[in-house]
């Protein structure tokens, strides 16, 4: 990958994926790419990492904390010398008590999802679906009303098993994260692929989007496992916005997904989510079970009201 105004970045505590290529006005999967040998979801302080910046980066911002670009070249010191000691590691608070965010409830303390009830979808041509085989992501007839339905409910049902597995990955911390992360991101081209049918100019947009969301996430996931509040809040209050976003883009996109109604389909499933694995993480397995069965169905409720938008 060319790039003329290349640089490098040392890694510090705090860093992500997603926060330096926000910073950087550049992309995850951009930095994925100059850094093939780096695991985005275990990066190693003191390490280093190629970077494009994005052509509205300016040249001489200021970093925020927790992005400090890389330092001078000093003459190399006699073996056995560090010139730049490390600080001492400082004890993270417990998962369990994390500061509260606002207006979004704490990650690990939050409370029971909302009571709303979510509106009942009405007019399906096939309020009976037949089991017969789910037809190809990408080959829907334009006319055939229930296979629509069908595909949606299946491509969001993947999205839930797909969460469910690198929830797993990451609080257990297995090796199978990065096979794992890379079918979970498919998700996304899964899901906007079917929109493409009825939006096809926004398939593209929609992609990124969700992609957005999904690694902000997992991300998300990642800094609570480990313990780490400070960038845990911040990427919680990202990943609310994120779905604020996806709210906005779905209204403009069909008047049959009003944005406050969106909003509320998609931050019921993220309050499923974290139940899941504030669950996990304190041991509760029965109660994790007992949530996905929950979130299960709530997905699928939403599934219908997209492919009810599209009919």
């Amino acid at each position: 990958m060319y790039c003329s105004n290349q640089i490098t970045h040392t890694i510090k505590q705090g860093d992500t994926f997603y926060l330096l290529a926000k910073h950087y006005h550049t992309t995850a999967d951009k930095l994925m790419a100059l850094n093939p040998d780096k695991d985005p979801y275990n990066l190693q302080i003191d390490d280093t990492l190629i970077i494009c910046p994005g052509p509205t980066y300016p040249n001489h911002a200021i970093p925020p904390i927790g992005i400090i670009p890389t330092p001078p070249i000093h003459p190399v010191p006699p073996i056995g010398i560090n010139p730049y000691p490390r600080p001492p590691i400082q004890p993270q608070p417990p998962i369990a008590t994390l500061p509260p965010v606002h207006p979004v409830p704490p990650i690990a303390t939050f409370p029971p999802v909302r009571p709303q009830p979510i509106p009942p979808i009405s007019g399906h041509p096939c309020p009976s679906l037949p089991i017969r085989p789910v037809p190809p992501i990408g080959s829907i007839p334009p006319d055939n009303d229930c296979d629509i339905i069908i595909i949606m409910r299946e491509a969001w049902k993947k999205l839930a098993f797909w969460t469910r597995m690198i929830m797993v990955s990451i609080i257990n911390r297995l090796n199978d994260r990065p096979a794992i992360m890379e079918r979970f991101i498919q998700n996304a081209y899964d899901i906007s692929t079917i929109f493409s049918n009825r939006f096809s100019n926004k398939q593209r947009q929609l992609d990124e989007m969700l992609k957005e969301h999904l690694t902000i996430g997992v991300e998300l996931l990642l800094m609570l496992s480990e313990g780490r509040s400070a960038p845990a809040n911040r990427l919680n209050e990202e990943w609310y916005l994120s779905a604020d976003r996806l709210a906005r883009f779905f209204s403009e996109l069909s008047q049959a997904y009003p944005a406050d109604t969106t909003k509320h389909h998609i931050h019921n499933m993220m309050d499923t989510i974290k139940e899941q694995a504030t669950k996990r993480m304190l041991g509760h397995y029965g109660s994790e079970v007992e949530a996905f069965d929950r979130g299960a169905l709530k997905i699928q409720q939403m599934a219908d009201y997209f492919a009810n938008g599209m009919l």
